[in-house]
């Protein structure tokens, strides 16, 4: 015999999910309103990646590939140590923000 007492739960679970999936949806759709869901006032990403290549590599990196870039924030910081930033994501609004900036 099977309990009901998981059913509450996973519809819970299940209705976050839907909405965590519009609030994405709705940031793919409109990447300008990213920023100010997922600030990031002090650089965090960047400067993690900074600290990796010191680490890992002989000499700064000549190029930056980064793939999922949404809207370019963390290229927009980087590409003022390395000239040679590229970036792409599927979503094309984030790209287009990313173009413009």
């Amino acid at each position: 015999m099977t309990s009901n007492c998981a059913v509450p739960e996973r519809r819970a679970q299940q209705k976050s999910s839907i909405m965590d999936l519009t609030v994405r949806n709705f940031l793919y759709r409109n990447p300008q309103f990213y920023e100010l869901v997922y600030p990031e006032p002090n650089d965090d990403t960047p400067m993690m990646c900074r600290r990796m290549f010191a680490r890992y590599l002989s000499q700064p990196p000549r190029s930056i590939l980064d793939i999922g870039c949404g809207t370019g924030r963390d290229l927009d910081s980087l590409s003022r140590d390395c000239a040679d930033c590229w970036g792409v994501d599927c979503i094309r609004q984030g790209s287009a923000v990313t173009l413009a900036s």
